[in-house]
């Protein structure tokens, strides 16, 4: 993920919109009009544990791409940032719908915490040694992160990590 600039709470809310469209601040131009920001007009706190976001960040998710878009992240206790997510109060895969009204905002922990992914404790263990001699050679958690997320990974680790799946491994291994 690549940061291209930090907006606050004030900025940004009053610009989401349920009409399609685009908005710019800090010479950066951005969608406006998605569910994802609809959730977090209706509400920057987190339904589980209660966090609150605390700013929007511009970002990309590569270099080459040419549309950044919006992410909210919250600050826990630690200082460290948390980003907010969009959930399905009931999700997609069982018959819930994609809309507003089934949409609730959720800190990325927690979200995790509510998916019905299963990791093995035999998987577990292996993917714990993995992180702990990727971070012996010195790799940090954003490398680590960006490694897990490419599937060039999988063999190393023994499955393909879906989305939801990165944050239960990086958790899990830092126990």
């Amino acid at each position: 993920m690549i940061r291209l600039a930090t907006l606050t709470l004030e900025e940004v809310l009053p610009l989401i919109t349920h009409v399609q469209g685009k908005a710019e601040l800090q010479n950066h131009r951005f969608g406006v009009s998605s569910l994802r920001l609809q959730c977090f007009k209706r509400s920057v706190v987190c339904v589980k544990c209660g966090i609150k976001g605390s700013f929007f960040a511009v970002e990309k998710n590569h270099e080459s791409d040419t549309s950044p878009h919006l992410n909210m992240y919250s600050i826990d206790g630690d200082g460290t940032e948390v980003l907010m997510t969009k959930d399905h109060i009931v999700p997609v895969s069982r018959g819930g719908e994609e809309s507003l009204k089934n949409a609730q905002t959720m800190c990325c922990i927690c979200n995790c915490e509510k998916s019905d992914s299963y990791l093995d404790d035999e998987m577990k263990k292996s993917i714990k040694r993995t992180l702990l001699k990727w971070r012996r050679q010195g790799m940090s958690e954003i490398d680590i992160w960006k490694r897990l997320q490419n599937k060039g990974c999988c063999q190393e680790i023994g499955f393909v990590p879906k989305g939801h799946d990165l944050i239960t491994i990086i958790l899990d291994s830092l126990v």
